[in-house]
């Protein structure tokens, strides 16, 4: 899934990964490294996580339902025991670095939908972008949430 901040015109992630399941949840991005295929991971119904068993620090996002900012914590070091937001309902973790180099920041607006068309999204980036794709478990809530 693709990731856009819609405020910096920026994108925080080309193919990030929700964590859906209770395995995936549990280990999140223990043992696993950032890469072209995978580079952010996506926790809903989430506003807290942990860095134990990690090997290294990662950028966190935490986004209220509606996808707003709520706080950006940047190299955010491994075994850590708690980093938390109160309000969130999204955490996003990324590679060191992405914050500042998409200047991410609080308040900001995210789009983790892909509704935006790939004609603006090349517009924005001038390449083309992998296709954007959500897992089953998560587009129904996704979808039931903005008919609110």
């Amino acid at each position: 899934m693709v990731i856009l901040n819609l405020t910096r015109q920026s994108v925080p992630a080309r193919n990030a990964r929700y964590a859906s399941s209770f395995g995936a949840r549990l280990s999140g991005l223990i043992g696993k490294r950032f890469s072209s295929a995978m580079d952010g991971m996506v926790f809903d119904r989430c506003n807290a996580i942990h860095t134990f068993f990690m090997r290294y620090p990662i950028d966190v996002i935490f986004a209220d339902e509606k996808y707003r900012v709520l706080k950006t914590v940047p190299a955010f070091p491994p075994w850590r025991p708690f980093l938390a937001c109160k309000n969130a309902f999204y955490v996003i973790e990324l590679p060191t670095g992405t914050l500042e180099s998409t200047a991410t920041a609080v308040d900001d607006q995210l789009d983790l939908t892909g509704a935006l068309s790939p004609e603006t999204l090349k517009q924005w980036l001038g390449k083309k972008l992998p296709k954007v794709t959500r897992p089953e478990t998560c587009s129904a809530e996704i979808d039931k949430r903005s008919q609110l």
